[in-house]
């Protein structure tokens, strides 16, 4: 079948491409016969894009900024390795992701120093006001065009005064409101136990959760509520103690994820090359990590600054965790199957995958800005 498919010339592929859009990618996902007989249509501009709109992809895709061409992003689709180009057009600045949640992006533009929710599917953009400080590790609790969108970032940078004061950033983001909003800021005192960093904060119900040092989790309550001058809020749990942690070299090279599960925290911990991986999740009660063995029809997709846990729309994409890294070999990106304890990449529309037989040693990593990113339309 794919040899009488590839005899078709390219000119066909591509008025199919313009007559039927959405319908062009569902062949192409059909089998594998297809979808090498299929050339791939990149989206460049806005009516390429718009074909998209009807189609649900079955993963979030994994956006890398280029930046050697200012306002391009590519799109790789994790299941078939198809990658998309997106023209922004943004400046040319440099610009960090600095989270992805609900289709939309927190960036920021290092030279101008502002911060913008960003929609690529839609290219909405709505700008935040600025700040005195450099925020690090921010996140968003609802869409910019929700009312009930909060943001929130800390820094570690201090005033000149005392290096012990942290601030957390606080802003009630309104896209409908012609006032400007303002951030609240919060001095966080802790005193000589000093946190080094707040990384993957998270909202969940009213309060906001972070991991700090060596994996501890920690709480504040109410955040929407907190005043001006706030104390160190509770440590809620401590690292679990992973089983292949009584190695030294493995307790100083461990790696935290914080996600999201539907109401429940889950921690994901990873040795820097891959070597281990467990997935814990806290019980509400007893305030304690418990392993788990699996996500049920759940996925894990992991990154540096943002890590999201959706319900996978297909069956062979559920209780596993996907990765930013590619394989050498065939250039798919690299997930962990919590079925067979071992690392893979999907090859084309195989249920079975190529292993990966060096865990991440020898895997390509994204050196640009990226992040995982759900489409959305609104």
């Amino acid at each position: 079948m794919s040899h009488s498919l590839s005899l078709f010339p390219f000119i066909f592929w591509k008025r199919l491409w313009r007559r039927v859009g959405i319908e062009f990618l569902k062949f192409r996902a059909t089998c594998k016969s297809c979808h090498l007989a299929a050339p791939l249509m990149r989206m460049r501009d806005e009516a390429a894009l718009m074909k998209l709109r009807s189609y649900s992809f079955a993963s979030p895709l994994l956006m890398v900024v280029d930046e050697n061409r200012g306002g391009i992003m590519n799109l790789t689709d994790p299941v078939f390795g198809d990658k998309y180009i997106m023209n922004t057009s943004h400046d040319q600045e440099e610009i960090i992701i600095c989270c992805s949640r609900y289709g939309w992006l927190l960036l920021f533009y290092t030279n101008s120093r502002y911060l913008v929710f960003f929609n690529p599917f839609t290219r909405n953009v709505h700008k935040l006001p600025s700040t005195s400080l450099w925020l690090e590790n921010l996140c968003f609790s609802a869409p910019p065009t929700s009312p009930d969108c909060m943001v929130v970032g800390f820094t570690t940078q201090d005033d000149g005064q005392d290096d012990d004061v942290r601030h957390m950033y606080i802003l009630h983001f309104v896209s409908t409101t012609t006032q400007e909003p303002l951030w609240r800021i919060v001095d966080l005192d802790y005193g000589p136990d000093a946190p080094y960093a707040f990384r993957f904060p998270t909202f969940h119900g009213p309060h906001l959760y972070a991991l700090c040092n060596e994996g501890r989790l920690v709480v504040f309550k109410e955040i929407s509520q907190v005043q001006v001058r706030s104390s160190w809020e509770e440590v809620v749990a401590e690292a679990p103690k992973s089983q292949f942690q009584w190695m030294t070299w493995a307790r100083r090279n461990t790696q935290y994820y914080l996600v999201k599960r539907d109401q429940h925290l889950l921690l994901v911990i990873l040795g820097i090359y891959g070597e281990y991986l467990e997935v814990f999740q806290l019980d509400d009660s007893t305030k304690e990590w418990e392993k788990i063995d699996s996500l049920g029809r759940h996925a894990i997709y992991i990154s540096d600054t943002t890590c999201c846990c959706i319900e996978a729309r297909i069956p062979k994409l559920q209780n596993k965790i996907y990765f930013p890294n590619l394989h050498t070999e065939n250039g798919k990106i690299v997930f962990y199957s919590l079925d067979k304890s071992d690392y893979y990449a999907f090859d084309g529309d195989k249920i079975e995958a190529t292993a990966c037989k060096t865990m991440f040693l020898g895997t390509k990593y994204h050196l640009n800005p990226y992040a995982w990113i759900e489409p959305s339309w609104c």
